[in-house]
């Protein structure tokens, strides 16, 4: 009775006749020997028979010293699917959120327009709030005006060629007073001042003219 040849001999064995030890892994692959078996002519029962005295390296040898070259079996493998960390992205992005209708396809003009209507609100906000003591003249009446009217002309700007033209301005012209109401409101009396709750102020207070932009462009596309 033959000795069974053990582990390394079959994998040096295997390497003799197809040097490229990354081939020879791919062709032990349970899934891909299997393949290369039924291909070969040798059903599941067969192949169910014969692991149980041999190796899977055995049945690849016996494959290779039947006459079968290492390229001929590779021919025989299936299309290689995707790798377990492309379907883990795939996965990912399935249950990530699309592009919102107003951040979708927006053209240069549309920045300008969001940066236009930022600062139409922001200038006149640091102004109100005496950031800029030379330049306080007018009355807040002004300002309003000029902070809506900006806010305006930038929102439509931005919703240009995506949404209607009168959605950005109407919700930019609602936005900007709010946002300067609420800017006046937090910084009244007070001395001090950081950068930061000038933004917070504003943001808070163009809040209801955003969100309303988000939903009227949903239902808009």
């Amino acid at each position: 009775m033959s000795r069974r040849p053990d582990a390394a001999t079959v994998l040096l064995a295997l390497l003799e006749r197809i040097p490229d030890a990354h081939q020879v892994e791919r062709l032990l692959e349970a899934e891909n020997l299997r393949h290369v078996l039924n291909q070969c002519g040798q059903s599941d029962a067969d192949i169910r028979a014969a692991l149980k005295t041999k190796m899977p390296g055995e049945l690849l040898l016996g494959l290779l010293e039947g006459g079968r070259t290492g390229d001929e079996l590779l021919a025989l493998l299936p299309p290689p699917g995707p790798s377990k960390s492309a379907a883990a992205v795939a996965r990912v992005q399935a249950v990530l959120p699309r592009p919102s209708a107003v951040a979708a396809s927006v053209s240069s003009l549309n920045k300008a327009g969001g940066i236009g209507a930022l600062v139409a609100v922001i200038v006149p906000a640091m102004i109100l709030s005496g950031f800029f003591p030379l330049w306080n003249v007018g009355s807040p009446g002004l300002w309003y005006g000029i902070a809506t009217g900006g806010a305006a002309l930038g929102g439509a700007l931005f919703a240009w060629g995506r949404h209607p033209a009168w959605l950005g301005a109407f919700c930019a012209a609602l936005a900007a007073p709010g946002a300067l109401f609420v800017m006046q409101w937090w910084t009244a009396d007070r001395e001090t001042i950081w950068n930061v709750e000038i933004a917070a102020a504003c943001g808070a207070g163009a809040l209801p003219g955003i969100i309303l932009y988000n939903v009227l462009a949903r239902r808009a596309r």
